[in-house]
Order: structure tokens, then sequence, then C-alpha cells
């Protein structure tokens, strides 16, 4: 696998950047002598190889791109910060979240992109959708792209092939085109061609934006190495998403040299611990709901409800913290979900919500809205911190 950097190349990054080599290596948690190894040339006894993590490290701490060299050998120093929500598990609100806060964005002057493999995207992308969906998409102000036309680094197309080899594909004999394959890896070989053929390069973007969201389903190794700031997103009422949580921050350990990196926080969603659940509330609405009686009944169902609810919150809240990912001060409610189905209620199936609308477009007066809002300030802070 190729160098994401030179020694050459990162001594001249640190030179134009105005370090010494002690500076660069304190930035990055090395001593000095592993520093100066990096920058030895090839073959000399003192060199070794900077790892992908320290690289993108050294990158965060410097407001670099990562990689921070162009596929024509170019510096890159465009200030641009990456940000991706992810899990492992669906379902959980990644993609509404990463293009709400990148409207968000979009609406406060920058210039936004959303890099994503999301299978909704590319539903929601054909041209056979309904117009209200390309509207949707013209309006919110952020430009969107499917990641099989980004090549993410230079030697990307290399990886792939040798991921599919390893699955047992197979190749003509010029190594170009894969044929004969089980039409399982059909999708797999259009993206390999699609990498191949895209003049749609990472760096460039890096270069285009002030702020760019990764939204990539179950791929942490581009994640973790293309971020600047990752926010595992985890299910307030569900088990199973912390599970996943775990998984994907043991993962973000692994690829971070065995510590958790500093770049890697947690938001809770779905996270109403004094709300009455919907059959508190079809109680309510009963016929029943008719003497002093009932009411009394109806009441102290209410309050049992909650009791659990907030219970039930309180515990996934424990489980939550217990998968020792720092959390951010703000968290979601359910009002996305309600907000949304607000929305729908009034649409046709075609006609609704679709992966281009955020809620800070369609409800800018909504507390949906304003949480985002106040996740974005907390999202600009972090960023601040970790480049300082």
């Amino acid at each position: 696998m190729d160098a994401a950097i030179t020694p050459a190349q990162l001594r001249d990054l640190r030179k134009r950047l105005g370090l010494t080599a002690q500076q660069a290596a304190d930035s990055v948690r090395v001593k000095y002598r592993t520093w100066k190894g990096y920058e030895a040339p090839y073959g000399a006894p003192s060199h070794r190889d900077i790892s992908e993590s320290t690289l993108s490290h050294f990158c965060i701490r410097h407001e670099l791109a990562y990689p921070p060299i162009s596929d024509d050998g170019r510096l890159l120093y465009k200030n641009c910060k990456v940000v991706s929500f992810t899990t492992y598990k669906g379902g959980v609100g990644k993609s509404p979240i990463t293009v709400a806060a990148a409207a968000l964005l979009a609406n406060e002057g920058y210039r936004v992109a959303v890099v994503t493999n999301d299978v909704v995207f590319r539903s929601h992308n054909r041209s056979e959708r309904p117009p209200s969906v390309r509207r949707f998409r013209e309006e919110i102000g952020v430009d969107f792209y499917d990641e099989a036309n980004v090549r993410l680094y230079s030697y990307e197309v290399r990886v792939i092939e040798e991921e599919l080899r390893s699955d047992g594909v197979i190749f003509d004999t010029k190594g170009l085109s894969p044929a004969g394959n089980d039409p399982m890896y059909d999708s797999a070989i259009r993206r390999l061609e699609s990498k191949k053929n895209t003049e749609c390069l990472w760096q460039d973007l890096i270069n285009q934006y002030d702020y760019i969201f990764v939204d990539l389903n179950r791929r942490p190794e581009e994640t973790f190495l293309l971020s600047t700031l990752i926010i595992v997103l985890v299910d307030a009422l569900c088990v199973s998403s912390i599970n996943s949580a775990e998984k994907i921050r043991d993962r973000f350990v692994e690829l971070n040299g065995g510590a958790i990196s500093e770049k890697v926080f947690g938001l809770m969603t779905n996270y109403t611990p004094a709300a009455p659940s919907d059959s508190a509330y079809a109680v309510l609405d009963s016929e029943d709901f008719a003497d002093e009686e009932s009411v009394r009944k109806i009441s102290a169902l209410v309050k049992a409800d909650e009791l659990e609810t907030y219970h039930h919150y309180s515990r996934n809240a424990q489980f939550v913290k217990n998968t020792r990912i720092p959390l951010l001060s703000t968290y979601l409610t359910n009002s996305h979900r309600v907000e949304i189905a607000r929305f729908n209620s009034e649409r046709t199936f075609m006609e609704g919500w679709c992966y281009f609308n955020s809620v800070v477009n369609v409800a800018p007066d909504s507390p949906p809205a304003d949480e985002i809002r106040r996740l974005v300030r907390e999202v600009k802070a972090l960023l601040k911190d970790l480049s300082d």
C-alpha cells in the first residue's frame, strides 16, 4: 500500500506550517526522535513510516486536509472541516441529522457538501423521483456526492480490487474488468468501475468546501481517516443501538493504535425521559374517559407509564455512559420523529419526507430545528478545540 505522504513531503509540510520538528512531535504526542524518523529518507537507518492515524491526528491538530497531499503531489492547506455522524446500526437518524446540520451551515453562508453511500440517497437521487424531491435538493443549499463517484485517496482503487480478490472475485487477464462473477458482487464491481473512471477527487472537494459531512454506512475505516470530528449516534430507546456504538468505538480504538481518539464523541438521540408513551395517550382518547373514577384510574395509569418510561431512559442512559464514548452536552429528542410524521401526514408517500429534507428548512421554528442549532454550535466549538 502506498504511503499517504513521503518523508520529504512531510518535512516540507511541517516547515510551511512554521513548526520545528519538536513542535510537530509534541502536537501528535510522539518523541522528537520518532518524528525525525518520519522525515528521514527511505532507506535511512533511522527512517520509520508515519502511521495513518498519526498523520490524521497531525492534520486535525493543524487544520489540514487529510490526506494532506493531492494525487498530483500538491500540499493541501484548505481549512475544511470534515464531520461524520456515524453508527453501525441503521434507523437511528444518521442521515436526517447529517442533512439538517449541513443545511444549517449552508444557511449560515458556508460552502457545504455531503458525501454519502446511503441507499435512500441513491433512491431519491434518481431522475424519476417527483419534482418535489428535486426542488428540496436545490433549495437546501448543500451539494451532494455519491461516494462511489468520489475517489477518496490515491490508492483506493487498488484497495477495492484487493478486497474483491480476497472475496473470490475473478478479474480478466488485463486485471481491469471483473468478469464471470456471482451477481451478489455486481454493486461492488460497479463501485470499483466508478472509482476508476471518476474525475472527482476527495482532495478537490477539500479545496472547494468549508464543511464536508461524511455519511458512510458501515465504513469505519474511511470515516475515521477522513473525518476531523466523528459523532457516534446512540438511540436512547434502543439497546442494540448502544451495542452498535460499542462495536464502532472498538473499531476506532483499533484504528487509533489502541487508544480512544480525541476526535470521537457520542450523541444521544430519541432521548425524551419524561414523555408518556403512545399507550397512555390512547387511553386518554378512549370513550372510558367519562367519570371521576375513570379520570382517577387514567391519571394513575399515565403517572405509572411516565415513571416506567423515565426508568427505561435512565437505565439506557447509564448503558450509553458505559460505552466510554465522551457524550456531547447536546442531545436530541423524539421531536424529530414527530415533525417528520406531521410533514408526511399532509402529503402522499411519493411526496413525503426524503433524503434532501432538513427540519431546519421545513420547520425552522420547531423544537427539533432548535436542537440542531444547539448541536451545530457544539460541533463548531469542538472543531475549534481540536484545532487549538
